[in-house]
């Protein structure tokens, strides 16, 4: 007979490390849509929601609709850097448009046609949520499973949409599979899984499985956390180096304020195509939605300060018009000895710092996806405004000298800064 689910009142962390500890594994990917040889493969369909499915629907539409009467950005082949920032802005603002529409279209998908996936072996068991082969569970050791039972949805622990069904449970955690199974469905898959496990249930009875009662949740002693590793020291004297090399550009080769700027500006795209890698190191599968919106969000706002900075500071009010595109680039070649060096300095804190020291361990996702702004807005505004005084009294070099060592303060305390926060954490 079915039993009803009694709720747990094990904390969620708790149940999650005790099934990790038994063995439970989460898978994420493709699987492909056959039975194992050596065991079974069974789809048990979802129950579907005619409101949920209604509302993802609507969302769904609307925001298609913006969409495509925007349209793609094109280029006009005689366009300036006015054009090409417009283009861009247009570009990035429909990428991130894009993934938030892919999230209600996502939504719809997954209510129409997901499907939850059990497949059995002789040594394990798992329970996956499919679309079209693509998803993610839990795979289970046999040998942990216990008491494999029919039981009844409550919604005292949220099983009630699943109607009768399958449990059984594992390191004292009750899991749930299945949903609305008459009784000769609901027996019939039990003794299956059953034979497949390895125990072949008596007529009447649960079986070795199944005549087992929930073992406790076991006291695991909480991980003991090794102190960070200090901060790399080689890390911080590259970004001092590499922030000197605009002096000797300035002394030297007779850069002005405005090819400071750009530099600068081009430092914070740097910083960006970094973060991007940090995000990926974090994420793995989950950064295929925080990719995609962080570079929509701050290509976006890279376009446009590009085209502030290159109009105020490099070409001037006095000379007006659009910048042609080869000149813009010129200009940024021309700047390759400080590119290079300053991109090399943010790769050599990602390897030392942010792998060698394990931040990615102690960094969120979404944590990870803010962080450059307060770095490169307190940066852009001090930097900016330091370029104005520059101006203001003829960008001479001891004014851009100045600057230059604002900007070299501003970067050792962010970078200071930075490390404290994760190892905050």
């Amino acid at each position: 007979m079915p039993t009803r689910e009694s709720p747990s009142v094990t904390p969620h962390s708790e149940r999650l490390r005790a099934l990790v500890a038994a063995g439970a594994r989460p898978s994420l990917g493709f699987a492909w849509p056959r039975s194992p040889r050596d065991g079974v493969r069974r789809v048990l369909p979802l129950p579907r929601s005619r409101a949920a499915i209604a509302v993802a629907a609507v969302l769904f539409t609307v925001m298609c609709v913006p969409l495509f009467a925007v349209g793609l950005p094109q280029l006009r082949s005689d366009g300036g850097l006015a054009d090409f920032s417009i283009t861009l802005f247009r570009g990035f603002w429909l990428l991130g448009w894009a993934v938030g529409t892919a999230i209600p279209g996502l939504a719809l998908a997954v209510l129409t046609l997901s499907r939850e996936v059990l497949t059995v072996r002789p040594g394990s068991l798992e329970l996956r949520v499919e679309l079209a082969g693509f998803g993610f569970g839990t795979r289970y050791a046999a040998a942990e499973v216990r008491n494999l039972r029919p039981a009844v949805g409550d919604s005292a622990n949220g099983t009630a949409w699943r109607g009768d069904h399958l449990a059984f449970d594992y390191a004292g955690v009750p899991i749930q599979l299945g949903n609305h199974l008459d009784a000769s469905a609901a027996s019939a898959l039990r003794a299956e899984l059953l034979q497949v496990l390895g125990s072949a249930p008596a007529p009447d009875s649960f079986g070795p499985i199944g005549d087992q009662p929930p073992q406790p949740v076991p006291v695991i002693d909480p991980p003991v956390i090794a102190p960070p590793a200090p901060a790399s020291r080689l890390a911080l004297a590259g970004l001092v180096f590499a922030n000197l090399v605009p002096l000797f550009g300035v002394l030297l080769l007779g850069w002005r304020v405005g090819d400071i700027m750009l530099l600068y500006w081009a430092e914070s795209v740097i910083i960006g195509l970094v973060n991007i890698a940090k995000l990926l190191v974090i994420g793995r599968w989950a950064a295929s939605f925080y990719v995609p919106f962080f570079t929509a969000h701050y290509g976006a706002f890279m376009a446009g300060h590009l085209l502030f900075v290159y109009q105020f500071f490099v070409r001037g009010a006095e000379r007006g018009g659009d910048a042609p595109l080869n000149e813009v680039g010129a200009t940024l070649m021309s700047l390759w000895p400080a590119l290079l060096g300053l991109a090399a300095s943010h790769l050599l804190s990602f390897w030392q710092n942010f792998i060698g020291r394990g931040e990615y361990t102690r960094t969120k996702l979404a944590t990870q996806m803010h962080a450059p702004y307060q770095r490169v807005f307190i940066m852009q505004f001090t930097i900016i405004i330091g370029g104005m005084l520059s101006l203001a009294v003829g960008s001479t070099v001891p004014a851009l000298v100045l600057l230059i060592a604002l900007k070299i303060a501003l970067d050792v305390y962010a970078h200071r800064g930075e490390r404290r926060r994760v190892d905050a954490n």
